[in-house]
């Protein structure tokens, strides 16, 4: 790698995907207002606008590093599900999102100095009918205030789960292959540091 990488997460699923490869990366999360981003863009774009953001602001601390920023969303019927502020809300969403089928929305995005590359990917994601008792069971056992959606598809929370159409990765952290693709814009193969075996964590 010629330059340093920032990985601007503190998500311990974004971690074990970085772990696939031989790199070293640094983490620096980034504190953006997201008070302004308009409910009336696509989950695309709302997802792709506070990827960039993390980016930019990444970048003034680190310009000459590879930033890598994410953001993930969960949408249903035009409605944003962002990270609950409290049981309380998170109860609200678990119960408004139980049994139906909704999109979680991860964009990626890379920025290297004054360029910045993006990518969208979208899973469906469909939720078993819970009870109060099984919602209630499910946030106070794993606390899961600071997921989108106030759920984990991952370990134990795959228990709300009864379906998913899309890439597993793409809900828990982000796609690899989306990884790979803006790497291979700025010329860095992935598949030339693929990790022969995990870091644990």
């Amino acid at each position: 790698m010629y330059k340093n990488i920032i990985l601007g997460s503190s998500s311990p699923r974004r971690r074990e995907i970085m772990a696939l490869f031989d790199f070293e990366y640094t983490l620096d999360s980034a504190d953006i207002d997201e008070s302004d981003i308009s409910s009336d863009l696509s989950p695309k774009e709302y997802t792709t606008t506070l990827a960039v953001r993390k980016g930019k602001k990444l970048n003034q601390r680190h310009p000459h590093c590879i930033i890598i920023t994410a953001d993930t969303i969960v949408f249903l019927d035009g409605k944003y599900f962002c990270k609950p502020l409290d049981k309380q809300e998170a109860f609200s969403m678990l119960k408004a999102l139980s049994g139906t089928t909704h999109i979680v929305g991860t964009a990626l995005c890379l920025t290297v100095g004054d360029q910045v590359f993006t990518d969208y990917k979208k899973t469906e994601v469909t939720l078993r009918d819970l009870s109060d008792e099984q919602i209630t069971t499910y946030i106070e056992t794993f606390s899961p205030l600071d997921k989108a959606g106030a759920y984990g598809i991952q370990d134990a929370g795959g228990i709300l789960v009864k379906k998913i159409n899309g890439n597993f990765h793409n809900v828990v952290g982000f796609d690899i292959t989306q990884l790979e693709k803006l790497f291979s814009q700025i010329g860095i193969d992935l598949w030339k540091h693929l990790r022969k075996r995990a870091v644990a964590f």
